[in-house]
């Protein structure tokens, strides 16, 4: 074989590692549950459907955080007029459309049965926060060899108390034993990232991850930047370089995302690889670059 530089060494890689995803989707199909497999047909179902995707982003970031109670009837009655069959099946859509005819009078039942049933539904897909029950989790896939990357949910922010409470959820995390592997999006513990305000952001950024870092250095867990727009690729990039090249975070290994769509991502990734290879001659620092093919679009 060819040195990696080249492209048939290129190639060869890349052979491999598709042969390696190959394998591991196979195994992974052999091993679901009867649940599980109902839960993938469920989902599936659901991204065929742009309205029915609108209703469930309505019931999981809208209502089931209001607090006020009639804005969230309101808001519910609206989206379960779109819930469809195509989209949710049978059972779930003709579910949301009765307990909608009784929103009015039983409010407070009816937010109580949407919050169950998306619980219920995502049962499979997202870990419980409660320390106990993840350690629990986190203690089996470590008996298999297997090392989580825990990703405290929650999108983009826009008020600073939401981003106050998402930095300390965080923080509470790293500080957890069982936990050693976390990624960390900007957008969710910042507030208001404006990319006009190129200067203002980046010196909020830059503060944010000073902290994390520290927090991370002294409990021996591993820190991975990941990002959601395009708009957050260069404030995230420059802040991952800067504060990685003070003093005393030089020594520390640190991961970030780059989403393999935006072309941008080509010229970033030599940057990276760069700047990993000086850092690394002055204290021992590395970074972890992971590809992700940034699906959300």
């Amino acid at each position: 074989m060819q040195p990696l530089g080249t492209d048939r060494g290129i190639d060869a890689t890349a052979h491999a590692s598709v042969g390696h995803a190959r394998e591991l989707i196979q195994s992974a199909e052999k091993l679901r549950t009867r649940r599980e497999n109902a839960n993938r047909k469920r989902f599936g179902r659901l991204f065929k459907d742009p309205k029915a995707i609108e209703v469930t982003i309505t019931l999981t970031d809208e209502v089931m955080r209001i607090h006020s109670m009639r804005e969230a009837i309101t808001i519910f009655n609206h989206a379960a007029k779109k819930a469809s069959v195509k989209g949710f099946g049978p059972f779930n859509a003709f579910g949301l459309k009765f307990i909608r005819v009784v929103a009015v009078g039983l409010p407070g039942v009816v937010v109580k049965l949407v919050h169950q049933r998306v619980r219920a539904l995502s049962k499979d897909l997202i870990l419980p926060a409660e320390q106990n029950q993840l350690a629990k989790h986190l203690g089996k896939r470590k008996e298999e060899g297997i090392r989580l990357n825990i990703n405290v949910l929650g999108e983009a922010v826009l008020g600073q108390a939401e981003a106050d409470e998402r930095f300390k959820r965080l923080i509470e995390m790293i500080h957890r034993p069982e936990v050693d592997y976390i990624s960390v999006k900007l957008s969710a513990v910042v507030a208001q990232m404006i990319t006009i305000d190129e200067k203002g952001s980046h010196a909020k950024v830059c503060d944010k991850l000073r902290i994390i870092y520290a927090d991370a250095d002294t409990h021996g867990t591993f820190i991975n930047l990941d990002m959601e727009e395009f708009r957050d690729l260069a404030l995230t990039v420059d802040a991952f370089k800067l504060i990685l090249s003070e003093p005393q975070f030089l020594h520390i290994h640190a991961g970030i995302v780059l989403q393999a769509y935006l072309p941008e991502s080509h010229s970033v990734f030599a940057d990276l690889v760069a700047f990993a290879v000086e850092r690394n001659k002055l204290k021992g620092g590395t970074i972890k670059i992971r590809l992700v093919k940034g699906a959300n679009l």
